[in-house]
């Protein structure tokens, strides 16, 4: 990105590759089940370098469960923001800055009205938006988690859009769980002038 004279490198991050999986639910200290288990420290150390070489200025992330999980991994030029919710749910997200490059405005959480998404099981959906003063101009960088399922991340879609409708200057960030040039993925559900672009930093 570069706006203004303003030089910006955004990134985004799942943090599911922090950890291995098995078939057995396991309990941690809090008593909360989960199938995931932690890597060891030289994966943790790796994992580290890597977003250390991507030196991203905002980083969205995705599957974590809080923002020490997500500082576990990063340098203490960031400071995190993560969605918590009242259930047991891992699959939180939220969104990272150089805490001493922006003048933070507003940090939002969106979500679903109910009943757009009820549906039995499922918590309601939430995106992350982050507001940063650029310049003259504000621009909203926004860290979401769309599902597999395609009737789920239709829906997620369209309150998306609708909410992006309303900005001007955005960046969406974060696991799509589908490529977004794939013919499975509905981007005919956005408005004419939405651009995609991705990039896999493996």
């Amino acid at each position: 990105m570069n706006a203004e004279n303003f030089k910006l490198k955004i990134a985004s991050y799942d943090t599911l590759t922090l950890y291995l999986t098995k078939r057995e639910e396991i309990k941690d200290e809090n008593g909360f089940s989960s199938r995931r288990i932690p890597r060891s420290d030289l994966d943790f150390q790796k994992i580290r370098e890597h977003l250390l070489q991507i030196d991203a200025d905002i980083l969205a992330i995705q599957n974590l469960r809080n923002e020490a999980e997500a500082l576990n991994i990063l340098s203490e030029d960031y400071s995190c923001f993560v969605n918590k919710r009242s259930t047991q749910s891992h699959r939180e997200i939220g969104i990272c800055w150089k805490k001493n490059k922006f003048s933070i405005s507003n940090i939002q959480i969106h979500k679903a009205d109910i009943p757009l998404f009820f549906k039995a099981q499922y918590n309601q959906e939430r995106f992350v938006e982050l507001q940063i003063p650029i310049g003259k101009s504000y621009y909203s960088f926004w860290s979401v988690y769309l599902y597999k399922d395609k009737e789920r991340r239709i829906d997620q879609l369209y309150l998306l859009n609708n909410l992006l409708r309303k900005n001007k200057n955005f960046f969406v960030l974060g696991n799509f769980n589908d490529p977004l040039y794939s013919a499975h993925f509905p981007g005919k559900l956005f408005q004419k002038d939405f651009q995609f672009l991705t990039q896999d930093f493996t």
